[in-house]
């Protein structure tokens, strides 16, 4: 500790870092956001150094400063911890007490338990992999009977749980004091919810179900959706009860009465409900039932697809429904959130609805996400991010002159449509002109881009790697998700209130978070070029027979010594003698061999230096 409070004394760290590293002693487990779990192995308070044992990277050195800041000290009970001291126990518990042991999963894991976290926490070696799907879907199910948990809808949402479960008991008196439509939606989403407590109290419920009847022969006025939605619960508990519901409130009348309000209602219902909701249309129009689904996808959701695509099928008439929605990609008629899920499915159920027509819809659908009372950026990130254009390019067709007219005409489109800025329309050229290149002249007759201003598109395309070490990548990392988690949200938020004082004109807060926005996309386009070329480096096993990345070269300039260290592109230090390989003078140095000479300029003399000796560098 006197090394660690020293340390503090002179500055090297803060004290609420110097209170961690009192937590990372030899011995000590801890996590890193990249290597994952590892065990302090050596600290060094004089050389500022710690040597951790990572699963996968044994033996890592690390700088103090860093390795306190980019590590977690983890407890001793911590299931991290527990996995690796004591794993016996652990698979004991998975096949005993499952729901104890994702309680403590969830609190241990805190912001990242998600689906897929979980399951690499505790699959292979807390539950088997050919038990995983088996073992998680009992422990949702008990999870779900405890009470504790949230369980996510969506596989990148949070788990979460409280320390005890909630009061789910169900008091028969109170229900009759229950009125208004959104009171009684409530009560009996709560009673759906916890339908295993009042298992033997159903004849004493009947009279609740009644009054929820009594509510839907009236008119619901502007609260259509809880009305269609109390229409929905009152079918699942009257299910749950054996209980026939009033057939003038049946479900499939309703959706008859209040059909030109559904579609926005049904798009926004949980999948469950939609499935009620298609059963009531079916019944209420036999004959056209087909027909009445259809109409509904030009307001859907990609949830709502898929439930009615498993509808169509269960009935026979899947190809039915396919060729629909082919004829409304065509007629750009569909919203951006199906677009969504049709281009997320493009590799399995949707594989032939994607298409060159394809793209013209999904930048109909953008436009109308740009200019619509609820504007979103989801499809637009998605096409941006997710690069689904050469799949969207080439489709299911094999015929070389076909795609080459699509991609042709796609090229035109992108090059005119004003649904993408600059920067993200020259990152979509890249990738049709990195698989095309044909396409370059294209785009040059455009306007677009003259050539010679376009070869560093392509070479962005297909750039060579960078050699960084870890630790700069971790950085560059962190700077990213700063920029794409909080300044960029947080800049969105300042234009939506500069936005609000009015006159757009004269209005000087608007115009300077306008100008943030460009900055920070061009900061995070930057970024996600160096992270997609980069590749990380320990330079543990260097060559020094030759000068390499990770060498340290001494020079002899006329009777002077001089030291260089060269490493990765992110990594020079001018103080410590520490420059990147990409440097003029690193490059000139590179694979030269003791004794050779070099001619360099310090921008004024055109100096000769002499390599006197290479030597690794030790991280």
């Amino acid at each position: 500790m006197d090394g660690i409070e020293t340390l503090v004394a002179e500055g090297l760290i803060s004290a609420s870092d110097a209170l961690k590293l009192a937590s990372l002693q030899p011995g000590a487990y801890c996590i890193h956001k990249s290597w994952g779990f590892g065990t302090v192995a050596e600290l060094d308070i004089n050389d500022h150094s710690m040597v951790i044992n990572f699963e996968g990277k044994s033996s890592h050195k690390m700088e103090l400063s860093f390795a306190v800041k980019s590590l977690t000290p983890l407890a001793s009970n911590h299931i991290l911890v527990r996995r690796r001291t004591d794993l016996p126990a652990l698979q004991k518990q998975s096949q005993s007490d499952a729901v104890n042991l994702m309680a403590q999963v969830i609190s241990d894991l805190c912001t990242e338990a998600t689906v897929a976290t979980i399951e690499s926490t505790l699959c292979p070696l807390v539950v088997p992999t050919a038990d995983w799907k088996k073992w998680w879907d009992a422990a949702k199910k008990e999870m779900r009977k405890d009470g504790r948990f949230t369980i996510p809808k969506g596989k990148s949402d949070i788990f979460k749980a409280l320390d005890a479960a909630p009061d789910r008991s169900v008091n028969v008196e109170d229900l009759k004091e229950v009125k208004g439509l959104s009171p009684l939606l409530q009560k009996a989403t709560d009673l759906i919810k916890n339908s295993d407590v009042w298992s033997d109290k159903k004849e004493e419920l009947k009279p609740f179900i009644e009054q929820v009847e009594t509510a839907l022969k009236n008119s619901p006025g502007n609260n259509k959706s809880d009305f269609i939605k109390l229409a929905i619960a009152r079918d699942t508990l009257a299910e749950i009860i054996g209980m026939q519901p009033n057939p003038d409130t049946a479900t499939s009348k309703l959706v008859v009465t209040y059909e030109v309000h559904l579609s926005p209602i049904l798009a926004s219902l949980p999948s469950s409900s939609q499935k009620r909701i298609l059963k009531a249309i079916h019944e209420a129009e036999p004959h056209t039932w087909a027909a009445a689904m259809l109409k509904h996808l030009s307001h859907g959701s990609g949830r709502l697809v898929e439930q009615m695509m498993e509808y169509f099928e269960e009935h026979d008439m899947k190809d039915a429904f396919m060729d629909s929605l082919r004829s409304k990609i065509r007629e750009q008629a569909l919203p951006s959130e199906v677009m969504i899920w049709i281009i997320k499915n493009r590799k399995k159920v949707t594989k032939s609805l994607v298409e060159p027509r394809i793209f013209s819809a999904l930048v109909a659908a953008i436009e109308r996400d740009q200019i619509g009372d609820h504007r979103s950026t989801k499809l637009h990130d998605l096409v941006v991010s997710d690069k689904p254009l050469l799949d969207i390019i080439r489709g299911n067709e094999t015929n070389p002159k076909i795609i080459q007219d699509a991609v042709r005409d796609i090229t035109r489109q992108l090059i005119l449509t004003a649904v993408f800025d600059d920067m993200n329309k020259r990152s979509l050229l890249a990738q049709i002109i990195k698989e095309y290149p044909e396409m370059q002249q294209l785009v040059v007759a455009s306007g677009e881009k003259s050539k010679s201003s376009y070869d560093s598109e392509i070479a962005a395309a297909t750039p060579d790697k960078l050699i960084v070490s870890w630790e700069s990548l971790e950085r560059r990392k962190a700077e990213l998700d700063e920029i794409v988690n909080k300044k960029i949200p947080a800049n969105v938020r300042e234009i939506e209130v500069a936005r609000s004082y009015g006159d757009l004109r004269e209005n000087a807060e608007f115009k300077f978070a306008k100008e943030q926005q460009g900055v920070l996309s061009r900061q995070r386009a930057e970024l996600e070029s160096d992270l997609m070329r980069s590749e990380g480096n320990d330079f543990s096993h260097t060559d020094t027979s030759k000068v390499n990345i990770g060498c340290i070269v001494a020079l002899d300039d006329n009777g002077s010594d001089q030291s260089y260290t060269i490493l990765g592109a992110w990594d020079s230090n001018p103080e410590k003698d520490i420059i990147s390989y990409l440097t003029p003078m690193a490059k000139s140095l590179m694979g030269k061999k003791v004794g050779d000479t070099i001619s360099v300029s310090d921008g004024h003399v055109q100096k000769t230096l002499k390599l006197k000796s290479i030597s690794a560098y030790k991280p």
